[in-house]
């Protein structure tokens, strides 16, 4: 016994995130006896089975050796200019989150970012939470960036063009902030020692980003259920093994980020003002996103928000989801999956969401 205790100890200090989530939901039990039930409806299994299917595809890309060969070869090119690379990462991310969405793009960058790390033998800290802030910040281009513009886009019958021009000059605000912000990152000069040698696995590499574009493709569609057995195929097609080395414990946390968020939104309901004017309803999507992240707070705000304030909504969310690591799922995947502290990512993201908000509503103010 006093064996198996030191184990769960040793265990609940490793996966700390994974315990405090445990505890919370087994003290909301008593508060409300019906979460148990209800867990299931919670959890949004549609995402979830999304979230599932892009873990697999980055896991299976991180193994092929994909995104460190491509390290190696962006560091020989820029060697010496860690601004260029930098920058160049940054906004090749924030990019891709428009047409993959923020999630599927963080999971593609984040194992590339790791690879100049490894190189480079020094932390980068500052360059990972830009990534995260850049596919959150630039996915908020298009209607398929993120979860959350694809719910509004499809609650408000808009039109991709109608949501895509909408969104521009917001967009183009939180661009012209990312490349300042990324011109002041200070980080370990680019100078790369001779690369390592890189066996690259074609076939998984291949796989697993052909898994990573049917997801983002099916997703879109409402089809995540196809969207994860899609990855597992072709993911365990190409290299059984990579499935069994996916993250189990990041399963269950996110698992149970989602049926808390859920049933924190739940209980916001009755407490939530309706908003009046554009700049109550950016306000107000951007605030409820720090406390019950972006996605839930969407969810529930549309079905308060009339058609005329979709595009405070919409930048709301997604200006919110770069504040508090809560705010955004892909903060939470960044913290997870990465040796970044909340501590850090704050110091960085909080000045970041200060500036964003504060020219989201000037524009706002101004249109």
């Amino acid at each position: 016994m006093a064996r198996l205790a030191a184990r769960l100890r040793t265990y609940a200090a490793r996966e700390r995130l994974l315990t405090v989530l445990l505890v919370a939901y087994i003290v909301m039990i008593p508060l409300d006896p019906s979460l148990p039930r209800r867990s299931l409806r919670l959890l949004e299994p549609r995402v979830y089975a999304a979230l599932v299917a892009l873990l697999v595809a980055s896991r299976g890309l991180e193994l092929s050796g994909l995104p460190a060969r491509a390290a190696s070869r962006l560091l020989a090119k820029l060697r010496g200019r860690p601004g260029l690379l930098y920058s160049s990462i940054v906004l090749a991310a924030g990019a891709s989150a428009a047409f993959m969405t923020n999630d599927a793009a963080l999971f593609v960058y984040l194992p590339l970012v790791m690879s100049v790390e490894r190189i480079l033998g020094a932390p980068l800290t500052g360059l990972y939470v830009l990534v995260a802030l850049s596919v959150n910040t630039l996915s908020m281009a298009s209607p398929i960036g993120n979860p959350q513009n694809i719910y509004i886009w499809q609650h408000y019958r808009l039109s991709a063009a109608e949501f895509a021009a909408g969104m521009a000059p917001y967009t183009l605000a939180g661009l012209g902030l990312l490349v300042v912000y990324t011109a002041l990152l200070r980080g370990p000069p680019a100078r790369a020692p001779p690369p390592p040698p890189v066996r690259l696995d074609k076939p998984l590499a291949a796989a697993s980003l052909a898994a990573i574009l049917g997801v983002a493709v099916l997703g879109s569609l409402g089809m995540q259920y196809e969207a994860l057995l899609l990855a597992v195929a072709l993911v365990g097609v190409a290299r059984p093994r990579a499935l069994g080395a996916v993250d189990a414990p990041l399963l269950a946390v996110f698992a149970l980020l989602f049926i808390e968020f859920g049933e924190a939104s739940r209980l916001a309901a009755s407490h939530i003002p309706v908003p009046a004017t554009p700049m109550e309803a950016m306000l107000l999507a951007a605030g409820l996103s720090q406390a019950v992240s972006n996605v839930p707070a969407t969810v529930l705000l549309a079905h308060l928000v009339p058609r005329r304030l979709w595009i405070p909504l919409a930048v709301g969310a997604n200006v919110g989801g770069a504040g508090l690591a809560t705010g955004s799922m892909a903060n939470l995947i960044l913290l997870r999956l990465t040796r970044v502290d909340t501590r850090s990512y704050h110091r960085y993201a909080l000045p970041y969401f200060a500036a964003l908000l504060g020219a989201s509503a000037l524009l706002l103010a101004l249109g």
